[in-house]
């Protein structure tokens, strides 16, 4: 599989998970295949004093790693099995971006990392991570699509079209 079409691939696996519509992640890659997650400010990934929760961090950097580390691994799986958060300082009621970096891509573990910015470009918090490589489970943009309707189906409260 070209390079490409593998991206576009990811771009649409992404679309099919939950949690991007529930935060309002919205995911792109650069020219060297390393993932950006953009995370507009919105009151739903806020705290008790209305600042961005810390998870919200973590959640962009776990997810622009694992995106960019996958852009390396063409249809095979990667699972986050150690990570670290870096919180440098709040983005308060900013839009978040968190750029991926590959560091290692073994044939069984990868090493990512991943720089976020505030609206501002001020450098906020950072992560690094380790993923598992696991070529024997295949990703499948149609796989997801048909796990995501039977969890939504499971769960009816919590359908889309329920938001």
């Amino acid at each position: 599989m070209d390079k490409d079409t593998w991206i576009n691939n990811l771009l649409r696996f992404f679309d099919k998970a939950p949690i991007k519509r529930t935060i309002g992640m919205e995911l792109s890659f650069d020219e060297e295949s390393n993932a950006c997650i953009k995370i507009e400010f919105n009151p739903r990934i806020c705290h008790a004093y209305g600042d961005i929760h810390g998870g919200i961090y973590a959640l962009a950097i776990d997810t622009a790693m694992w995106f960019t580390l996958s852009a390396r691994y063409p249809g095979i799986w990667l699972a986050t099995i150690e990570m670290h958060t870096y919180i440098l300082k709040s983005a308060r009621q900013s839009t978040i971006n968190a750029m991926g970096k590959a560091i290692h891509t073994g044939k069984r573990s990868a090493i990512g990392s991943a720089d976020v910015f505030d609206d501002e470009g001020n450098r906020i918090a950072y992560g690094t991570g380790t993923f598992i490589v696991l070529p024997e489970v295949k990703i499948s943009v149609d796989d997801a699509e048909r796990k995501i309707i039977a969890l939504y189906e499971r769960f009816k409260d919590f359908s889309p079209e329920s938001k």
